[in-house]
């Protein structure tokens, strides 16, 4: 979910919501929104791994770049 349709669905402004995201990284706002954003990426990580072991190419090319920015993270 974007910051806005969050926001719409807690009531609460957007431009607020943003502010406190982009600006109070220790705010349990801020942890939630980071949390819900990894589990969304890791869900779509692991349903690309899975294309990918049924074959489909373009998965496989996504899992590829997934592992070599990984390999890269882990050298900086």
């Amino acid at each position: 979910m974007t910051i806005t349709e969050i926001a719409m669905f807690t009531g609460m402004a957007a431009e607020d919501l943003r502010a406190i995201i982009n600006h109070n990284p220790e705010s349990p706002i801020t942890k939630a929104y980071n949390r819900g954003k990894m589990a969304t990426i890791i869900k779509t990580r692991f349903d690309n791994l899975h294309y990918a072991l049924h074959g489909s190419p373009e998965a496989m090319r996504d899992v590829k770049e997934y592992l070599s920015d990984q390999q890269i993270d882990e050298n900086a």
